[in-house]
């Protein structure tokens, strides 16, 4: 292509982002979160049938390992699912950013029963029709001062009993009804917290400007600091916290240096200091990277 036809093109890339740009400063907060949920719905399936066709939920579901009933085996990722595993949903795991139901699938193959909860409505609409179960909508969005939007919840009494399947529509900022609940509800045998995105319109979200984020890097972290505190909360003892992060595909993930690895832990260390969470595995596959971190047993 000659020059004058890349600059013809980079000029018309930038011109529809300006317009973009200009249009999206129009809109309400209200109607960009709108719009943004949808696109983000839409990605997310779109990213996660792509992650479970090239079995990474299925890696990620294995590095957890299968419960067992009455007590969950968390420790032996070798172990296979059974099953009565699959059937009775020996233990229950807290999925943080549920998303559009790849992830929720992968560990109910495994024989978990699942409590996921996500902002995003769209994404738990698209996770009910993929795995069924009960669906608990509850967020009221509202206009905050400064062209922020707000999220106001109803109490979050989640159901008791054989369920399989809990999605309910929550946030890690600002809904301490679903924390309350939660922490009744529990406690959890897990908590997963695996590939944790989100839309731009988070960056007008009250609650999240309140706590000093900026962008979607510092968003990623701030989520998962707060995945951190929530699940030294909800966890039983000995129960694990597992989080699942991309690295940046420029990276080799397969040859992870030491001084990258140690990185990483020390970012995990710093997200976890203050709780009882103690590391358990650093594992690697492809561009993903995981964590597992355990609740301290009580001490013998």
């Amino acid at each position: 292509m000659a020059r004058k036809e890349r600059r013809a093109l980079e000029l018309e890339r930038r011109r529809r982002e300006k317009k973009q740009l200009r249009d999206e400063r129009a809109l309400g907060p209200l109607e960009l979160l709108a719009r943004r949920r949808a696109e983000h719905a839409a990605a997310r399936k779109s990213d996660g049938a792509a992650l479970a066709k090239d079995g990474h939920y299925a890696w990620m579901a294995s590095l957890l390992g299968a419960p067992s009933s009455p007590a969950a085996t968390l420790l032996r990722p070798d172990r296979e699912a059974t099953s009565a595993d699959r059937t009775s949903g020996g233990g229950r795991v807290l999925e943080i950013g549920g998303g559009c139901g790849e992830s929720t699938r992968a560990l109910l193959d495994r024989g978990w029963s699942v409590v996921a909860f996500d902002e995003n409505v769209e994404c738990l609409r698209a996770a009910h029709e993929r795995c069924a179960g009960t669906l608990v909508l509850r967020g009221h969005p509202f206009d905050a001062a400064s062209g922020a939007y707000a999220v106001a919840y109803d109490d979050a009494d989640l159901p008791t009993g054989s369920e399989r399947v809990v999605l309910v529509e929550g946030d890690l900022v600002g809904d301490e009804r679903l924390a309350a609940a939660l922490a009744r509800s529990g406690p959890f045998d897990a908590v997963t917290c695996w590939l944790l995105d989100s839309h731009e319109a988070r960056m007008r979200h009250a609650g999240v400007l309140s706590v000093g984020i900026a962008g979607p890097e510092e968003h990623r972290l701030g989520m998962q600091r707060l995945a951190y505190r929530l699940a030294d909360k909800v966890l039983r003892r000995g129960g694990v916290l597992h989080v699942v992060d991309r690295v940046p595909r420029t990276t080799d993930a397969l040859r992870l240096t030491e001084a990258a690895a140690q990185g990483l832990l020390r970012l995990r260390d710093a997200m976890a200091d203050g709780t009882s969470l103690e590391l358990v595995s650093l594992d690697v596959r492809d561009f993903l990277v995981s964590v597992r971190s355990r609740r301290r047993p009580p001490s013998v």
